[in-house]
């Protein structure tokens, strides 16, 4: 019965593991695909934001290249009209926070001068902040990027600085510096980077923003992680916007991940229904083979069990008959309940005396056989004969003691015969022959 059990649960858990694994690989699969579809929306937002940031950012860009001609052409250009200029820049770019004009690298109009006061008279090129951007303009004679930081008139500025050079008398000399500055929370704002946005969180890094510290923004552990990165690409600068979606949990909760503890009450369910299924087919498959009054094999199990048993094999073997001695007697006197309960009994006995190689069936009425498998000799069927005589000597427990008395005979594969029914016929005639002698146990 343990080897049933043991195997039913073997069976089923064999079965329950292939359909865990099909279901995993399923929930995978539709896991893997939200994650690209989520991967796919995340791309998306964050092209459109960095495409934003780039545009307003470049256009920053442009801008100091006009107000750059603008000054060569006009280096006494006034400050009205630097005011109309700008005036007109700032109507078109809410974007763009203010521009500095800055001769000899001191800054000495700021455009609009509300608020940004306390710009006014600020060298750059002596700011440790500053200066090495700025002197990075003068050197490359193009404009340079630097950025967010934080503006002497405070709030974070992003800062687009180009030198400006004239010619008098055919020399060269440098004129000062134009800066257009872009406010870092409107540019944020404008291209939809919120900190409390609702479907998804940002995260923004670059280099060395002051000169010496990097800058960040948000939730840098995003870079850390499996989220979108795009990169925004400025002169001399460099940005990187990290996205992940709030709604990844939400996206990564496939059909298959929402009814998994629905699948793993089936997953059981069909797990017990295997192994009561394997069990009782195992049942049926073993009671196919008994006896049903001993529970030792029938005739036609133990038969094929030694015929295969003596068709492979090349060892000694042994066949032993037992008949009951008088069982009719036993019956007549006790009843059929008595002798069926010494059938049982003499069954267990003998089942008790065996290797659990060997095999016994109840042939019919009172006849048992045995095949002792793989004997060394004729002795050690000798030996188990006397333990058989042994355990029958005790009377079998009923309303009163019955006794058993046997009558055996044995016959040897391949000295008395090489096929069943020779070992058979054998084994049967001495047992009769016991049994006429009368010499019985």
């Amino acid at each position: 019965m343990l080897k049933i059990k043991l195997v039913s649960a073997i069976f089923a858990a064999f079965i329950g593991i292939i359909i865990f694994i099909a279901f995993s690989s399923m929930q995978r699969e539709q896991f893997d695909a939200a994650a690209k579809q989520n991967q796919l929306l995340e791309l998306q937002e964050l092209t459109t934001i960095s495409d934003r940031i780039q545009t307003t950012l470049n256009q920053s860009m442009q801008y100091v290249e006009f107000f750059d001609v603008l000054i060569q052409k006009d280096p006494a250009i006034s400050q009205e009209s630097l005011g109309d200029y700008t005036a007109l820049v700032l109507k078109q770019n809410p974007s763009i926070h203010s521009i500095s004009i800055a001769p000899g690298g001191i800054v000495a109009r700021v455009y609009p001068l509300s608020g940004n006061e306390a710009a006014i008279g600020h060298n750059l090129l002596t700011d440790p902040k500053r200066s090495s951007f700025a002197n990075a303009a003068i050197q490359k004679r193009r404009a340079i990027a630097q950025g967010p930081v934080e503006s002497r008139q405070g709030g974070l500025l992003f800062f687009n600085r180009k030198a400006i050079f004239t010619t008098k008398a055919g020399k060269e000399t440098l004129w000062g510096l134009v800066i257009v500055a872009v406010d870092f929370t409107g540019l944020l704002r404008d291209s939809g980077l919120f900190e409390d946005n609702d479907e998804y969180v940002f995260a923004l890094r670059t280099d060395k923003a002051d000169g010496t510290n990097d800058f960040t923004w948000g939730n840098q552990s995003l870079f850390s992680g499996s989220a979108t990165v795009k990169t925004i690409q400025l002169a001399d600068n460099r940005w990187e916007i990290a996205v992940g979606s709030k709604q990844s949990e939400e996206l990564s909760q496939t059909p298959l991940k929402r009814m998994t503890l629905f699948f793993y009450f089936l997953l059981a369910l069909v797990i017990l229904l295997v192994y009561k299924h394997v069990f009782l087919f195992q049942q049926r498959s073993l009671a196919a083979k008994l006896d049903s009054l001993t529970r030792t094999l029938n005739k036609t199990a133990f038969e094929s069990i030694v015929r295969n048993r003596l068709n492979n094999t090349i060892n000694q073997h042994a066949i032993i008959m037992i008949d009951l001695n008088d069982f009719k007697r036993i019956n007549d006197i006790y009843g059929h309940p008595a002798g069926d309960a010494v059938l049982i009994e003499v069954a267990s006995r003998i089942r008790q005396v065996l290797r659990q190689s060997d095999q016994v069936s109840r042939l019919g009425g009172d006849e048992f056989i045995i095949f002792l498998e793989s004997i060394a000799n004729a002795a050690a069927v000798d030996q188990v004969i006397e333990r058989l005589q042994k355990a029958m000597r005790d009377p079998v427990a009923w309303s009163e003691p019955i006794p058993v008395a046997l009558a055996i005979g044995q016959a040897y594969f391949p000295a008395d015969g090489d096929t069943f029914e020779k070992l058979y016929s054998v084994a049967d005639e001495r047992m009769y022959r016991m049994k006429k002698s009368g010499d019985d146990f």
